[in-house]
């Protein structure tokens, strides 16, 4: 890493004064882990060595990657059971809920303790959708940045079209071999 007082910024700006310096991902990772608190710096710590740990062996990454795609299909089949219990719930049927089944017996279900569930099943619902939405789609700026249209009022359209700009003269620039 480089820091300021290395003067190599300004060497590479003597030759090139029209380039712009920025520090890289990591660079700001660690200017900015600089300034945490010291329980927000043990955890980024830890988390730092378990993203570590994963991607730097081929092995670990693969069995990560299938880790996380079973819990996103067993997070889905509970988000969509949860409207399941709570039509259930809403007819009468606790089958469901097996220890509530067996508490119950053949008795008919309380309508307050039909409403304390649904709510509890509608908030868990409301809850999950925001953690995990289903809605994969996005919009045109992150999918194509490079022929998204500028007419929006986007906080990134700056720095966008200088990606635009950019990768149009390295295109431009570049020399293709085959």
């Amino acid at each position: 890493m480089l820091g300021n007082k290395s003067e190599f910024a300004d060497l590479v700006k003597e030759r090139v004064p029209d380039i712009t310096t920025k520090h890289c991902v990591l660079h700001r990772h660690a200017l900015a882990a600089k300034t945490l608190p010291s329980h927000f710096k043990e955890v980024l710590s830890v988390c730092v060595k378990v993203v570590n740990y994963i991607r730097g062996r081929p092995s670990n990454h693969r069995v990560f990657k299938v880790f996380c795609e079973e819990i996103g299909k067993k997070v889905e089949a509970f988000k969509k059971k949860l409207s399941l219990w709570k039509r259930r719930i809403q007819g009468g049927n606790v089958g469901s809920f097996p220890t509530l089944d067996e508490k119950q017996g053949d008795k008919p279900i309380k309508p307050m303790l039909v409403e304390n569930i649904v709510a509890h099943l509608s908030l868990l619902e409301t809850t999950m959708a925001q953690y995990f939405p289903m809605d994969h789609t996005f919009p045109e700026l992150i999918q194509q940045p490079f022929l998204a249209d500028m007419d929006g009022d986007d906080d990134l359209k700056e720095e966008l079209i200088d990606l635009q700009v950019n990768q149009t003269g390295v295109r431009q620039n570049s020399v293709h071999y085959r």
